[in-house]
């Protein structure tokens, strides 16, 4: 008896690329026990259609929440006022949220535990000889209703948003309304992450913490929060992100024609 999916939820794959080798793949719509699997499957698959063929799991957040609706969602047992179905069956909301973040290489280094591509596309395929429907693209990014990227304003919390927490370091937060689809709101938080490092002169920054929100406990809304430091070169040992490729990336996967990157001649060498 699964719940309806809330209107942030995604339902099939997508990805963004946030490197030359570096990728965050996106999985909506298929429960905890098929995530993992179908994850793998999919960061296989764009390993091979990249040229490369191995690839590297950097990165993975794969869960599932469910949050209780209308005033009369109580526990088993109760029925639920206004709500159709049988008595004694409480109602939620279920969200599925897959992340991972691969890098690629076309052989693999000694120091990083890497998979095979055609080998895990070749178990995963035989293991699912059938899979899931919702093992597709997710189609249209922009989807009507969304949330584009702006600030957040004192009366429309949906938006981007900063705290500088220390020299160098913010919190960063992409809030989206109901209708935003949860990719939108990370890809929106890592671009104000790299719109933020660039404007303040950095070329470079990694995200040392974030906090990926399905939905909202009280309002099924997406939001993605990254804590960022920002670099004027690449630290050992610290996986970073390049301002600039992140920007060209995100602003032409979403057709963000009208913005403009922040003029780069002043960034720190």
């Amino acid at each position: 008896m699964g719940g309806m999916l809330v209107p942030g939820s995604v339902r099939g794959y997508s990805e963004t690329q946030v490197a030359p080798d570096v990728f965050r793949v996106f999985l909506g719509g298929v429960n905890e026990e098929l995530a993992r699997d179908m994850l793998m499957l999919r960061s296989a698959e764009l390993t091979l259609a990249q040229g490369f063929n191995h690839f590297a799991v950097l990165a993975e957040d794969v869960r599932t929440r469910s949050t209780p609706i209308g005033d009369g969602a109580t526990s088993s047992g109760a029925t639920q006022p206004g709500l159709s179905g049988s008595v004694g069956v409480a109602m939620t909301i279920s969200s599925s949220v897959n992340t991972s973040t691969i890098q690629c290489f076309q052989e693999p280094p000694n120091d990083v535990e890497t998979s095979d591509a055609q080998t895990v596309v070749d178990d995963l395929t035989m293991k699912h000889s059938s899979l899931p429907s919702s093992y597709r693209p997710v189609g249209d990014i922009g989807g009507r209703a969304s949330t584009g990227y702006r600030a957040a304003g004192r009366f429309a919390t949906a938006g981007y948003s900063e705290t500088q927490i220390a020299d160098g370091r913010y919190e960063v937060t992409f809030q989206g309304s109901e209708f935003t689809r949860f990719e939108r709101t990370t890809d929106f938080a890592l671009l104000r992450s790299a719109e933020l490092s660039l404007a303040n002169g950095f070329r470079y920054f990694a995200i040392v913490a974030d906090n990926l929100n399905a939905v909202d406990t009280d309002v099924a809304t997406p939001a993605a929060t990254n804590i960022i430091q920002l670099y004027s070169e690449v630290p050992d040992e610290v996986i970073t992100y390049d301002a600039e490729f992140v920007w060209d990336s995100v602003t032409m996967k979403y057709r963000l024609d009208d913005l403009r990157r922040p003029v780069t001649d002043d960034v720190r060498p």
